[in-house]
């Protein structure tokens, strides 16, 4: 096995939690702009949003892993804090199955003083039955929601969508599939762009950029990746009862997608 193709199943298979985050910023296509493009849009490009917030803002991160959304997220609000009137009580619920991983994520968000978060180990598959009853003002998520097929994404949509407050708002950042012309180009050229980073780092020990691409693929399939598409997910949102969905985000198959539950006097800033 190549020292390349060895790197590729590192990062996209078994990842270890202490060197996630220097192999996300090297190999994830766009990834710190994907994380701030989550924390714009819920924080800037829906204003009206935190306005309905009362009195605690409350957040749940689905599939947080190291916790680099999250701590995204929570500078962003905390900066804004200083000069506008929010919430100074933030509550975080964060969930993943990997407690490497979750180890990882307490440490990175400790340095939060005015946080009060909990970080529980759970499958996105139980999330129906483990936090039954809960609320929160936001729900997001980071590459996370790929692992599941379509029907469970449609449920885990719905379940989401009876989670949030009024006013509430569901943002995630993911890999889509590709399903029409435009999006197979796009598929393709997300594949070459990480391949060819890799081929950079390997030198003249990695493969040619068509072999890599192959590996890549195939690593993906072993993950149990099963993207959708980002129209489909979109509709699927609609359907169980999110408002203003739309993608703030889109670039080589990596897109954010956002909803948000409206309140009978919340609208929107489009």
């Amino acid at each position: 096995m190549s020292k390349m193709k060895k790197a590729i199943q590192d990062h996209y298979g078994p990842m270890t939690a202490k060197t996630y985050d220097d192999i996300a910023k090297k190999y994830f296509w766009a990834y710190p702009q994907v994380l701030e493009a989550v924390a714009m849009e819920a924080l800037y490009a829906r204003k009206n949003h935190l306005r309905n917030v009362k009195n605690t803002y409350s957040i749940l991160d689905l599939g947080m892993g190291t916790g680099n959304l999250s701590e995204t997220l929570l500078q962003t609000y905390f900066e804004i804090s200083k000069t506008e009137t929010l919430p100074k009580s933030v509550h975080l619920l964060g969930t993943d199955m990997s407690q490497p991983m979750m180890k990882e994520a307490r440490i990175k968000l400790q340095k939060f003083s005015q946080l009060d978060f909990q970080i529980k180990e759970l499958d996105l598959n139980n999330l129906l039955r483990e936090i039954e009853g809960a609320t929160f003002d936001t729900v997001i998520s980071s590459f996370a929601l790929h692992h599941l097929d379509s029907d469970k994404k449609r449920k885990l949509f719905e379940k989401i969508f009876s989670m949030l407050n009024p006013g509430g708002l569901f943002v995630f950042a993911d890999r889509v599939s590709h399903g029409n012309c435009q999006e197979d180009v796009e598929e393709g050229g997300y594949l070459a762009v990480v391949a060819d980073r890799f081929r950079k780092i390997f030198g003249s020990s990695a493969p040619d950029l068509e072999a890599s691409i192959e590996i890549l693929k195939e690593q993906f399939n072993e993950d149990g990746d099963q993207p959708s598409g980002l129209n489909d997910q979109i509709q699927w949102m609609k359907e169980v009862g999110f408002n203003n969905v739309r993608s703030p985000f889109l670039s080589f198959g990596c897109a954010v997608i956002s909803g948000s539950k409206e309140s009978s006097c919340s609208k929107e800033y489009l």
